[in-house]
């Protein structure tokens, strides 16, 4: 019965897992490929968040400008990307 349980909790996990990754991907908003380039980036502001202890890491955002592939539908969205310092 409890490898049933944790058999159970593991489907689980993968199933929230995979509905996390395919909600959060980055589509076209008109047609909604996932294919697209980046055609420019213009670098907004850059900050610093305290983790823990002593480790910190920097954030830049950027505001992005994407074309999709299949449609050639242009838009612009915000990015932020993260690097720990340690």
């Amino acid at each position: 019965m409890e490898a049933f349980q944790e058999t159970l909790a593991l489907i689980g996990f993968a199933i929230v897992g995979f509905l996390f990754w395919y909600f959060s991907r980055r589509t076209c908003p008109s047609c909604k490929n996932t294919n697209f380039t980046e055609l420019e980036r213009q670098h907004l502001k850059t900050y610093q968040k305290h983790l823990s202890g002593s480790d910190y890491q920097q954030i830049d955002e950027y505001k992005v400008n994407f074309k999709c592939d299949e449609c050639n539908h242009t838009w612009t969205d915000r990015v932020k990307e993260a690097v720990r310092l340690d």
